[in-house]
């Protein structure tokens, strides 16, 4: 059993009062916490509205010249006197449907520096040291850039005298100048006609040592210059001996029209090309002192002109058919064999199209290009010691890979 206390009239009362002034009071702390939350905010409002409005700076599209919103107070007056319009803007203007601000950049291109030496001979006062090493501007000419730019195919270095670790090859007789007087070329043909009657497949190179690093190259124009530059253009300096080694660049290209083509050049010691594994150019300097040391496939005849060595013939390929946008494989070499001296060039004539005429009445070629040709590459081209190229209507077989 429980017992139940009742409260009095009296102490309700009390307690009802007491409880009416505490909900007062809580009323009135809140509307005071409110009125000061009001007051801050207002401080902070009326801080922000109070600071100073930047300068506004505009750049409307179209427009050469920068507009900038100027402060009533300023009034700037520009006075200036018209200049006579250019020959050259008047042309832009012309030619363009909009009006159009460009920007203006500042660049510097490093041209292709190549210093012939004088001679009877060949000259071998080029460093060297530019070829191959343009690949960040995009240049690919000589033996090719370092690294892969638009319009070039990609090229191997491959050594007779070593096998694939490196190793002096037992088995190979080399090709040297004082053999070649002798009328004897060693083993270097047996190797090359080997390579060359499989098309250049991959098979024929294994056993042979190849450099590590690939070039890529957009155009032939190797003037006459040191054999040892192939080497060192592949990193190969001191590790291949410069005679008995073969580049071998190979890609696909693009027509770039329908028509009739050939090359046209000359190689010391060699330089072949095959299109769908099929030659249609070569010319061997070496069969001159060696006849026979190169079998010359898919030659025609053509007009009896002197090249840029003297008492040296052009050398002209079979001539070839192709439509516009037509894909083709290519497989160019070049290659040398006893050493010493080399160059390397090769042309693309149109059947049917009509050339500017030089020196004994030749034709002035273009060069055989894969790409459009950079400033750099024309610079070196322009070079090339005792000869004229077609620099302007150049028809670019386009690398596609």
């Amino acid at each position: 059993m429980s017992l139940h206390a009742n409260i009095s009239t009296e102490a309700q009362q009390a307690l009802d009062s007491q409880k009416k002034k505490s909900t007062l009071y809580s009323i009135l702390i809140s509307l005071l916490i409110c009125a000061l939350l009001v007051i801050i905010l207002s401080i902070l409002v009326m801080a922000t509205v109070n600071k100073k409005t930047p300068e506004l700076i505009a750049y409307p599209v179209g427009i050469s010249e920068t507009t900038t919103i100027e402060k009533p107070e300023i009034v700037n007056e520009v006075s200036r006197k018209p200049t006579a319009p250019s020959q050259i803007a008047s042309v832009i203007a012309t030619d363009s449907s909009a009006s159009m601000s460009v920007p203006t950049v500042d660049f510097s291109v490093n041209e292709a520096s190549l210093d012939f030496g004088a001679g009877d001979d060949f000259g071998l006062g080029f460093d060297g040291d530019a070829w191959g090493s343009a690949g960040a501007t995009g240049a690919a000419g000589g033996f090719g850039s370092n690294t892969k730019v638009l319009g070039t195919i990609q090229g191997h270095f491959y050594d007779f005298k070593q096998t694939a670790d490196g190793e002096p090859n037992a088995r190979y007789k080399p090709m040297s100048m004082a053999s070649m007087r002798k009328k004897d070329g060693g083993s270097f043909s047996s190797v090359f006609r080997k390579i060359r009657n499989s098309n250049f497949s991959d098979s024929s190179f294994r056993g042979l040592y190849k450099a590590e690093r690939p070039l890529y190259a957009r155009y032939i124009a190797i003037p006459p210059s040191s054999a040892d530059l192939a080497p060192k253009q592949f990193g190969q300096e001191g590790k291949v001996e410069p005679s008995n080694w073969l580049i071998h660049y190979q890609g696909k290209i693009k027509a770039p029209k329908n028509g009739t083509f050939r090359f046209v050049g000359q190689g010391d010691d060699i330089i072949t090309v095959n299109l769908n594994r099929k030659s249609v150019f070569t010319s061997a300097l070496i069969n001159g002192p060696l006849p026979g040391t190169v079998t010359v496939k898919g030659n025609s005849t053509g007009p009896d002109v002197e090249s840029w060595r003297r008492n040296v013939k052009l050398d002209y390929g079979a001539w070839f058919s192709v439509r516009e946008g037509e894909e083709l494989d290519i497989d160019l070499v070049i290659s040398e064999a006893p050493g010493g001296q080399m160059y390397f060039g090769l042309m693309i004539e149109e059947k049917g199209a009509e050339y500017r005429k030089g020196k004994g009445g030749r034709d002035i070629l273009p060069p055989f290009t894969m790409g459009h040709l950079e400033p750099e590459d024309k610079a070196a081209i322009k070079k090339f010691p005792n000869w004229e190229w077609e620099l302007d209507n150049v028809p670019v077989f386009m690398a596609t890979e």
